[in-house]
Formats: structure tokens, sequence, C-alpha cells
């Protein structure tokens, strides 16, 4: 499995390392939406992004030492989040400068994207579309969409004339199968909305909802992903919804090379998994090769565990 080479800080030093990270949700909300914000010392913030920029600036107050595995796995899913800005930006990845957004799409969807990052409620919605659209976006064209009521991205893959129509959801803490059947005959609507003969995808992000702690060489999806894509499942085994092609779902999971103990070094790594669950009478059945659209990769990071004794 790969592993994401972006989160590994080569020739920075901790602190510089993590304000670099600070700076980028500072270029994407600015930095006076995060010093003017109401809820700037509210515990917890009710907006992630406040959330995450208050969390990295503790963890670099503290020079990058966590004092708990949570913590570790929270820091791991804010840096690889940023890459993904940073991608999505036509930005310089390596050195984590946020670009100007020219590749990921023309005025109308910069302005959507800006207003969908600034409401507590949409945020994590996009921030899976930047995920999603950064997957896709070394091998094929990623066009956000900007008509109302319709799915959020296009992927045009190079030599194939069927685009790959995508709808992004996330589940929040909270939710569970329960909410499967609202959201496919949603994405299904939306998909369809485009109104030209598409693959149709539906991404559902248990990125932090199915958040699993399990030794390497465990690969079961978690309880709450596996109950998920049996209840996804079910419902693309019937002849309705037929714009969705299939349904992606996403989780993390996390893993430490090195025990976490006070004073002492570990190799975290966060491991992103996905299936993929087609529809059995899809208007257009998913034909793209597997591995072009399952998500699965290996990101990690050297940390320090604060010395908590006595």
């Amino acid at each position: 499995m790969p592993t994401h080479p972006d989160l590994i800080p080569t020739r920075l030093n901790t602190r510089d390392f993590l304000q670099r990270h600070i700076q980028v949700l500072e270029d994407l909300l600015g930095p006076d939406w995060f010093k003017a914000h109401p809820q700037r010392t509210a515990s917890p913030p009710s907006h992630p992004a406040l959330n995450s920029w208050r969390f990295l600036r503790y963890v670099a107050g503290r020079r990058g030492r966590l004092r708990s595995p949570l913590e570790a796995a929270f820091l791991l899913f804010a840096l690889l989040d940023n890459t993904h800005v940073v991608a999505c930006s036509d930005g310089d990845v390596a050195r984590l400068r946020v670009g100007g957004y020219g590749r990921y799409g023309k005025a109308a969807a910069v302005a959507k994207m800006k207003k969908r990052l600034r409401d507590p409620k949409q945020f994590a919605s996009q921030m899976t579309e930047f995920a999603i659209a950064s997957h896709f976006g070394d091998r094929a064209d990623v066009i956000p969409i900007t008509t109302k009521s319709s799915a959020d991205l296009r992927v045009n893959f190079p030599d194939h004339g069927v685009p790959l129509i995508i709808e992004c959801k996330t589940l929040q803490q909270g939710t569970g199968p329960d909410r499967c059947e609202r959201i496919v005959k949603k994405a299904n609507l939306q998909i369809k909305g485009t109104d030209e003969p598409a693959y149709g995808m539906l991404v559902v992000d248990m990125r932090e909802t199915g958040m699993a702690f399990t030794p390497r060489h465990i690969n079961e999806p978690p309880p709450p992903v596996r109950a998920v894509a049996l209840e996804c499942e079910r419902l693309l085994n019937r002849e309705l919804c037929c714009s969705v092609s299939a349904a992606l779902i996403v989780w993390n999971r996390c893993h430490f090379l090195g025990q976490p103990k006070p004073g002492g070094k570990s190799l975290v790594f966060l491991e992103r998994r996905s299936i993929l669950i087609p529809h059995r009478h899809a208007r257009t059945p998913l034909l793209l090769d597997f591995y072009s659209t399952e998500i699965a990769f290996t990101t990690m990071i050297q940390v320090s565990w604060a010395d908590t004794r006595g």
C-alpha cells in the first residue's frame, strides 16, 4: 500500500511544520476569520475549522508533543485534509503553499466553495469534496459543478467518453445506517439532474464516524462502516435510484509502531480505506477500473509523547 509522503517534514522542524499547516487554514478562510470568530475561545467551538486551527496551535505550542492516541489521530486527520486543500488549490504540496484555485474551477466554483467552508454544517462535506477531487485529480480532469441542486464533481477520464458524476455526503457523529436511504435518494436526484449519460457515484464519508484504532494486521472495516455498507448494498439491490452507479464508503483507521508511552516516540499510521458497492440495476453500470475509484493509501508521521509522569 503506498505511503502518502506529503505529511513527513523533511527540512522543517516540528513547530515550523505545524505553523505551515496553520497557515493553510488561514489562507483558506483568512486569518481575520479565525481571530474574530465569536467562538474563538469556546470549548468545543461549533465550527470544525476553528477546532482544527486551535488544535494545531496547541500542538505547535507543545513542540509537537502529544498526550493521547486520539490527539495523534486528530492531528493526522487535520494534516491530511490540509494537503488535499493545497492540491485542489493548485498550490505547492511539498512546501504546503496554497495556490489560487485556478485548476479547481471558475469563479463561481471558488465562490461556492468558500461559502460552504464558512458554514459549520457544510464544512465537512466541502473537505470531503477536496479529498475526492485530490484523489482523482492526478489522472483525470476534475471539475466542480456549480449548478444549484446538482452533484458536486464531474470527473473526465482521458480516453473515456463517459464522465463520472460524484455527490459527496458526510455522516456526522451520531448518524448511521438509518440515514442511508435519505442520502441515496437525494444523491440520485442530484446526479440525475446533470441530464447527461454518466456514471454516478455517491461518496459516503465516514472518516470521523468510522475511525478505528486497530492493529495493523486487521483489515476488516469497523462495525459502523460495515452497518452502513450493508444498508447501502440493500438499497442498491433494488430497481430504484438507478442514477447512482455505485456507492463508495470511505473511512480511516489508525495504528502505531511503538506503543504510546510518556516521553517516548511512535510512528503513527493513518490508513484511508474504502468499500465500493455497485448498483445491480444502474442506469449506467460502473465499468471504470476498480482501482481507479477505490481509495486506499497510508500516511504516517513520527510523534513524541508528552512526559506526564510525576
